[in-house]
């Protein structure tokens, strides 16, 4: 069997790794450009696309929708940037696996904390880590010091 086959789906929406990081910067559906500068908050943040395949849950972890694909935008210690075709909503809780080059899938249970629709209709969704195993949080910190 290929390595590969084990990997997500690639997601329909997915363009180039160039596009996608050229269009971080670009203003959303209502003309905001809310990227526009790196701030405080995105000091520990690092522009990175990863395959992400993720599952709604409730807050007992079972599940409540079919998992997903999505690419991430940004990846932190303290949460990831996801790019999905269908809008999340804040408050929706999910359980995450982040496969990052050729280390092994990183797991987390993800809580939304905003979302917006993107001009290519197409939706961009932080998520902050609440749950994150030690081992996964090593290899975060290894990955993107």
């Amino acid at each position: 069997m290929d390595k590969d086959d084990n990997r997500p789906p690639r997601p329909d929406f997915l363009d180039s790794a160039e596009d996608i990081l050229d269009k971080l910067h670009e203003p959303d559906a209502r003309g905001r450009k809310s990227r526009a500068e790196p701030g405080p908050r995105r000091m520990d943040r690092h522009d990175s696309i990863h395959s992400i395949g993720y599952t709604l849950v409730n807050d007992k972890k079972e599940t409540l929708a079919k998992r997903r694909v999505a690419i991430s935008l940004n990846v932190a210690t303290h949460g990831v940037a996801l790019k999905t075709s269908d809008a999340l909503q804040v408050g929706d809780l999910l359980m995450l696996d982040i496969h990052i080059r050729n280390e092994r899938a990183i797991y987390a249970l993800g809580e939304v904390i905003h979302c917006r629709e993107l001009r290519d209709g197409t939706f961009e969704s932080g998520v902050k880590f609440l749950d994150i195993s030690e081992g996964d949080y090593e290899l975060l910190l290894t990955l993107f010091p």
